[in-house]
């Protein structure tokens, strides 16, 4: 397991900042040829990890919620246009409505002012011709 860290270890390490090791060749107190990090060289290396997987936990969820936060926003400008937009229609077609009830008052009324107005003219025609044909 030790072993693992190492190489994982050295594998991420930063190069500008290099901790302490010691040299080692097969044979000596080690069973393998490699570094051997001292403690806090490895703990330093351990914590510089946890705190780079951190950060991008932190960036990633920065990102899922800026995302989520540019969703909802387009969500609701989408859904009060077409709230704004339905009732602007449903007013119209209110408007159209009462306009069409209130022409359909004025026909009816107009209707019955010409059948009165021919009605009155053809009484009258009828008047006068009966009047002038009994004036000797």
């Amino acid at each position: 397991m030790i072993g693992f860290l190492l190489l994982c270890s050295t594998a991420f390490a930063d190069t500008t900042n290099l901790p302490d090791y010691t040299d080692l060749l097969e044979g000596q107190k080690a069973p393998y040829a490699g570094k051997l990090f001292t403690e806090e060289a490895l703990i330093k290396i351990i914590v510089g990890h946890e705190n780079e997987i951190e950060k991008l936990k932190i960036d990633h969820a920065f990102k899922i919620e800026k995302n989520a936060a540019d969703f909802k926003l387009q969500y609701d400008t989408l859904d009060l246009k077409y709230k704004s937009e339905t009732e602007m229609y449903k007013t119209m077609i209110q408007v159209r409505d009462d306009q069409l009830k209130k022409d359909s008052k004025k026909d009816v009324l107009q209707r019955w002012g010409i059948y009165g107005s021919f009605i009155l003219g053809a009484l009258t025609t009828v008047a006068v011709v009966h009047a002038v044909d009994h004036v000797e």
